[in-house]
């Protein structure tokens, strides 16, 4: 039990302890963009620095220009034991990373700097995480949450859905 629930607490953007948070849109700073694009996150991702017996995966999808549809979920024998759903959405002309399901209300995370192959957002209202960031790779994909003083990284192959291995 003690596993779990330090697990659930350091399990990427689940460790959101305040929702429902935005901050002014005068405290976002200057956004880097080099594009708008983000469909370098499509696609289902297998995350292989997880704990023995588990597997975690994201899956992306893309709803619009937009709008970025996610589901991050972890699978313990055939069990799910973790399950939020994310989105990218743009709001008055910022994109945002919102988690979804694990609090009572959402969680939005405004993007800081974004590049064509990365991005990192930031909620400094929220205990933990303050920052997310993700970069792509050749069929890897790198995420990280972090605060001022620590950090955690999920490391992701690009895997092909269950109905296609």
């Amino acid at each position: 039990m003690k596993q779990l629930v330090l697990f659930l607490v350091t399990l990427f953007i689940v460790s959101c302890s305040q929702s429902g948070k935005k901050e002014n849109s005068d405290s976002v700073k200057a956004v880097i963009n080099e594009s708008n694009n983000l469909d370098w996150l499509l696609g289902n991702w297998e995350r292989i620095n997880e704990k023995e017996g588990r597997k975690s995966f994201e899956r992306w999808s893309k709803i619009s220009t937009d709008k970025y549809e996610g589901i991050g979920f972890t699978l313990q024998n055939a069990d799910t034991v973790f399950r939020e759903h994310l989105k990218l959405i743009k709001l008055n002309e910022v994109w945002n990373y919102v988690a979804i399901g694990v609090n009572p209300e959402p969680t939005y995370f405004h993007f800081i700097i974004q590049t064509s192959e990365s991005f990192v957002c930031e909620n400094l209202e929220n205990d933990f995480p303050k920052r997310i960031s993700y970069r792509v790779g050749k069929d890897s994909l790198i995420a990280v949450i972090s605060d001022d003083q620590s950090e955690i990284p999920f490391y992701f192959k690009k895997s092909l859905p269950a109905n296609e291995r």
